[in-house]
């Protein structure tokens, strides 16, 4: 025989006076599950909640020799999921805001599931609670923000989405404490540079850092095997380093090239975007429009990267060859382009890249 036990509580108008009502049904495990189961729904009923006030909330826990399901009733309270705080486009000269510190602590917010904030209220908003365990995405954008302190993290343990863009970065902390981490986004700041340490232990499948000042990424790209977008567009990269060779890849932003797998017929896509980043434009040498540039400064950056077992970036430059001649002149002119071809007639045997 297993016992159900419902237990239900119900407070008075003023919410003074706590009644507790309960009811036990046995059933023998060889009984009908669905005779079982009217009987427990017949048992809810029963609980004098009031329809549009309260609720009934169901527990079940299951140990070794019964079952037991708890009901109880509650008041009806407003849960959101989403929370969003600005000064109406009015950037904050302070970290202090003693009123809407207030106003969170005594808000529902222990469901909330995404957070953003912008206008200088960031430090505000997040010390308002000792920690944000909900949350699984953080949108820190438009903060003013110049730095980042890693303890600030450890507010947020199981944050999966983490965007920074638009602020005056020019560091970040490392990351590695956000396991739980699948995107971050630190595009339109000034970061220079980034710790070697940023991402280590992290399943990234997203890393946008575009328009930024980055001439390097010191840290191990073919490490992050689930990476499948990586948005670099309008830095002034020297090195691309070595990415990994997984078939997930879906998207690569470089220099003023945009490369992307279309989902549907998982071909390659090349496109140009022309440059708007006056810093961009003195590192590569003027507009990046003109057709004898267009996709200099991307293939030098892929033919120096011995990128060549690549199958992601060969499609890449395939697509640029079909273009017409003026790519495929493009594709001969560029330093590393013999090596690229002799390591593709290795790799192929006889075929290699159509360049005519």
């Amino acid at each position: 025989m297993l016992d159900i036990v419902h237990r239900g509580t119900v407070s008075d108008a003023r919410g003074e006076r706590v009644v507790e009502l309960a009811t036990t049904v046995s059933f023998d495990a060889k009984e009908d599950p669905e005779d079982v189961i009217d009987r427990v729904v017949r048992a809810r009923t029963e609980l004098p909640y009031e329809s549009g006030h309260e609720y009934v909330v169901v527990r079940i826990v299951c140990g070794t020799t019964n079952v037991a399901v708890s009901l109880s009733i509650e008041k009806f309270q407003i849960k959101p999921l989403a929370l969003a705080v600005s000064a109406n486009g009015k950037a904050s000269s302070t970290r202090s805001h003693p009123n809407l510190t207030a106003v969170l602590r005594h808000c529902q917010l222990g469901w909330l599931r995404k957070l953003t904030v912008r206008d200088g209220l960031f430090f505000a908003v997040v010390e308002a609670r000792d920690r944000w365990t909900s949350v699984r995405e953080l949108d820190a954008s438009k903060n003013g923000l110049e730095t980042m302190p890693k303890e600030v993290f450890s507010r947020f343990p199981y944050i999966e989405v983490l965007k920074m863009d638009e602020n005056n970065l020019s560091s970040l902390p490392s990351m590695n404490a956000l396991s739980l981490l699948k995107e971050l986004h630190v595009n339109g700041n000034a970061l220079t540079t980034l710790p070697v340490d940023l991402v280590d232990d992290l399943k990234l499948e997203v890393l946008s850092l575009e328009f930024n000042r980055l001439s390097k990424l010191h840290f191990k790209m073919k490490d992050l095997s689930k990476l499948r977008v990586l948005r670099l567009l309008e830095n002034p990269i020297e090195t691309l380093p070595r990415l990994n060779k997984g078939a997930n890849q879906q998207c690569l932003t470089l220099a003023n090239v945009q490369v992307r797998r279309d989902p549907v017929t998982d071909g390659v896509e090349v496109s140009v975007r022309e440059t708007s980043s006056s810093y961009f434009s003195s590192i590569v040498g003027g507009k990046t429009t003109t057709k004898d540039k267009v996709y200099n400064h991307f293939l030098s950056l892929i033919f120096r990267g011995d990128e060549f077992s690549n199958p992601f970036l060969v499609a890449a430059i395939a697509a640029i060859a079909a273009k017409g001649r003026e790519s495929c002149e493009a594709i001969m002119s560029t330093e590393g382009e013999r090596s690229f071809l002799a390591s593709y007639r290795r790799r192929e045997g006889s075929k290699e890249p159509t360049t005519d």
